[in-house]
């Protein structure tokens, strides 16, 4: 036998001992297949007969071709790095390499490393040959802009068909899915569970609360969308779907999409916005809030017109099922010292929520007319407020000048090598932040005592400033509302009684020569 006999021989028996894993893969993401899973099986094991590959293995994965973490392929991987087979039999090689670069060179490395080749029914690809990985690569890249590109059409596919009314997905409680005349889906009233929401939205109406609402449903044996029973999310989540109005609210490639008038309605659309209004409302006027959440406009000013020590913002703890909750109060607290607890000998509480409306209403109040302000709204500018403010500026002198002898000691410290030049310039900078506070209180002192010397009470200016700030509940956040409330009411005293005076301060402008210096008119609002 010749030698080139021999090598067709040894060629032929070579290429009948070769062993095939099968992998077959379809995409979730992809609404047309080229392939089924079992007919890339079929077409498979038909190209290893004629090609007289010995089957080790069918693999599967029903995922997207972009990730490269597959059940599937992650075994075919561990077999293939074992010598289990010398060939991976693929209908399309994008079954198994539409995937990001840097996971289809990893795959590919582990390919080379095992000896295995790619085949498909037309083409076979050795990535020991630098031509056959270009044409790989070349066609993987290829893959992976068709993808991106089909994505983003069906993408903008499916909120254009939002748009237009048809729904994707599961529908909602109360809705049930079926085919307009156009043959796209689209949601109807279900004649099931129909009947459940509009009874809740009655009863939401009625004055009940989602949770009396879910108990009632729970006793009467209806259940909930997922089959078990109702709570207060559960309802919520019922009333506050805008499909029930007739409206659609969806969120399609990034875009949010709201048509109004989109489908017939489950209720009446007065008694959803009803219904809506109701829940803001209460959600608005409720004083049950989440645990560490700003809840208090009057906290750092507020004191107790009793003992005159500030209150403080403090929860009572509670839970309803897996959700807990702090109903807050404005209450002294109890202190500790040497390992005692001393419990605050005045019992005084305000609820956080009444307080805090009562305030708003008062800043409305003194801004509805200057009639009301004149009744309300009296000037500190007695004697004994400017003696205190005199006292207070010869105290800040005194205090600047010995800051001032601090500071030109550090040197001399510094040059007997009792410190570094770190250690200098940390004691220098903060001995210079305390010099500004000192000059920044002695200029508005200054200014206050300038204001009080001759200054009249011009109610139309103060009513004017209330008059601005009554608009705040509207136009700023809760957050907003606290920070400025802090700003202009420093002081806030409360009575028992529930009465309370106002201690305000109001920008005055041009006192000074400087115009940009900001000094202020301190006044009373009590009675309230």
């Amino acid at each position: 036998m010749s030698w080139e006999e021999w090598s067709l021989l040894e060629i032929k028996r070579s290429q009948d001992e070769l062993i095939a894993a099968l992998y077959k893969r379809i995409s979730t993401d992809e609404d047309l297949q080229k392939w089924s899973l079992g007919g890339q099986e079929k077409e498979l094991k038909n190209f290893a007969k004629l090609r007289n590959y010995r089957i080790y293995k069918i693999y599967e994965d029903s995922i997207t071709g972009s990730s490269s973490r597959r059940p599937g392929l992650d075994q075919l991987r561990d077999d293939m790095a074992a010598g289990k087979f010398d060939v991976i039999l693929v209908v399309d090689q994008d079954r198994l390499s539409r995937m990001e670069t840097i996971d289809w060179e990893l795959l590919k490395k582990e390919m080379r490393e095992a000896g295995v080749r790619l085949v498909t029914p037309v083409q076979e690809i050795d990535f020991t040959d630098e031509d056959d990985e270009l044409v790989s690569d070349v066609f993987n890249l290829f893959a992976r802009h068709q993808r991106r590109k089909l994505k983003k059409a069906m993408k903008r596919g499916r909120a254009e068909a939002a748009e237009n009314g048809n729904w994707f997905g599961k529908p909602p409680y109360g809705r049930k899915k079926v085919k307009n005349n156009k043959g796209k889906d689209t949601v109807i009233v279900d004649p099931e569970t129909g009947p459940t929401v509009q009874k809740m939205f009655q009863l939401y109406l009625e004055g009940y609360g989602s949770r009396t609402i879910a108990v009632e449903l729970n006793k009467i044996g209806i259940p909930s969308p997922e089959g078990s029973t109702w709570d207060t999310w559960s309802v919520l989540r019922v009333i506050t779907q805008p499909i029930h109005r007739g409206d659609l609210k969806r969120c399609e490639n990034g875009k949010d999409i709201y048509v109004e008038a989109a489908f017939d309605p489950t209720v009446p659309i007065e008694l959803f916005d009803r219904c809506q209004k109701i829940l803001r409302q209460r959600s608005e006027e409720r004083a049950w809030q989440r645990n560490n959440t700003v809840t208090s406009l009057a906290a750092g000013a507020l004191l107790c017109g009793e003992c005159n020590a500030k209150f403080q913002v403090s929860p009572i703890n509670s839970r309803y099922g897996n959700k807990k909750y702090s109903y807050y109060y404005y209450r002294h607290r109890a202190r500790n010292k040497y390992g005692h607890t001393i419990k605050p000998s005045c019992k005084a509480v305000h609820r956080v929520d009444q307080v805090d409306a009562r305030l708003i209403g008062a800043i409305k109040l003194i801004g509805s007319s200057p009639l009301v302000a004149q009744q309300l709204i009296k000037v500190n500018n007695s004697d004994k407020e400017k003696s205190l403010l005199k006292a207070r500026l010869d105290t800040l002198s005194k205090a600047e000048t010995q800051l001032s002898l601090k500071k030109e000691k550090l040197l001399s410290i510094y040059l007997d090598g009792d410190w570094d030049k770190a250690t200098l310039k940390k004691k220098k900078k903060a001995i210079e932040a305390e010099i500004q506070n000192v000059k920044n209180e002695q200029r508005d002192i200054s200014g206050q005592l300038a204001q009080l010397g001759d200054q009249k009470l011009d109610i139309e200016y103060i009513f004017n400033c209330f008059a601005v700030l009554s608009t705040i509940e509207k136009e700023m956040s809760r957050q907003q509302q606290r920070k400025l409330i802090q700003a202009l009411f420093p002081k806030i005293e409360i009575y028992a009684n529930g009465n309370m005076r106002i201690f305000a301060v109001i920008p005055v402008y041009g006192i000074m020569d400087n115009a940009k210096d900001n000094f202020y008119l301190q006044c009373v609002a009590q009675g309230i």
